[in-house]
């Protein structure tokens, strides 16, 4: 987890650096281990670390090999390692190991269809300085915040609210139907925040932006729709079903159940979580990585319930 600020005005009408450093440590309990910041015309992205991948080559903002590309960036690409291996191949020479470098040189290889590519949980803002050009992109399901205000040629993005609300672009218009779905539903549904200013990138979108504003935005991901009638199917048909549709795991979900056995995970209370979600399939791939690396998953029981004394 780390804290992500950005604030980009193409009228080059930025506040004090000082004060958009102290804006920046409003997300300092996302990213406990370090800080950086990196700015340029009309432009100011800072970060809050915490340290997971390549403890002494990953701070942030990172620039790509050639400078045209800078982000900051929140999350973790479970199949980096992969995605690395490809762009090797293809010429391309990494300075760190960390997985932000691999999105830097995905991003210069590919483009937006690099995005697609990318598995893992993430939030970030790129900023190309050939075209001057700001991209916003969240991961498939919304795992990392990314919430932003935008108005004309100017966009502030955040982890969080609070840097936001002390750049003064957040306002303190409140949304009411944010309001109502709160009181609805316990959370706030799509796009929307408290704020009606404040709007968050939706979970597989990406946003870009110009001198001009906001240019283009798509969705690189979507559930697939349809229907499959399981009715007449037994649990164990419905297992098997999942097991053939399930593509082999990449090798950075592999590394990702094997960090758990190797630190000692309790995996009795990891499978009676995964269970309470009804998650078999997700359980059943743990456990057989867990096996091939030593750890040991105790079988799942339901457990009567015991009455409390009156």
């Amino acid at each position: 987890m780390c804290g992500i600020f950005g604030f980009v005005d193409a009228a080059n009408a930025l506040p004090p650096l000082e004060r958009l450093c102290r804006l920046t440590n409003l997300v300092r309990h996302r990213g406990p281990d370090g800080g950086g910041y990196w700015t340029d015309r009309g432009v100011f992205f800072g970060h809050r670390r915490l340290s997971i991948i390549d403890l002494a080559g990953g701070q942030q903002p990172m620039a790509s090999a050639d400078g045209r590309y800078v982000i900051t960036f929140n999350g973790e690409i479970y199949n980096y390692p992969e995605l690395r291996g490809e762009l090797t191949a293809d010429g391309v020479r990494f300075r760190t190991t960390s997985d932000t470098e691999v999105i830097l040189e995905a991003y210069a290889r590919w483009g937006l269809d690099a995005l697609a590519k990318l598995e893992g949980m993430f939030a970030f803002g790129l900023y190309d300085c050939a075209e001057r050009t700001l991209l916003l992109a969240r991961d498939r399901f919304g795992e990392k915040p990314l919430l932003y205000a935008a108005e004309g040629s100017r966009v502030v993005f955040a982890s969080g609210m609070a840097p936001l609300a002390a750049a003064g672009v957040a306002g303190s218009e409140i949304d009411l139907e944010a309001l109502g779905g709160y009181l609805c539903l316990n959370y706030v549904p799509g796009q929307a925040t408290m704020l009606r200013n404040v709007r968050r990138v939706a979970p597989g979108e990406w946003r870009l932006y110009g001198r001009e504003g906001l240019r283009n935005t798509g969705q690189y991901w979507t559930l697939r729709a349809g229907t499959v009638d399981v009715s007449r199917l037994s649990d164990e048909q419905i297992v098997d079903a999942q097991r053939r549709a399930r593509r082999p795991l990449s090798l950075g979900r592999r590394r990702f159940f094997r960090r758990g056995a190797e630190r000692g995970t309790p995996w009795p209370s990891a499978e009676r979580l995964l269970c309470r979600f009804h998650g078999a399939g997700i359980f059943g791939m743990a456990a057989r990585v867990g096996c091939r690396a030593g750890a040991r998953c105790a079988a799942h029981a339901r457990r009567p319930r015991r009455r409390r004394p009156r």
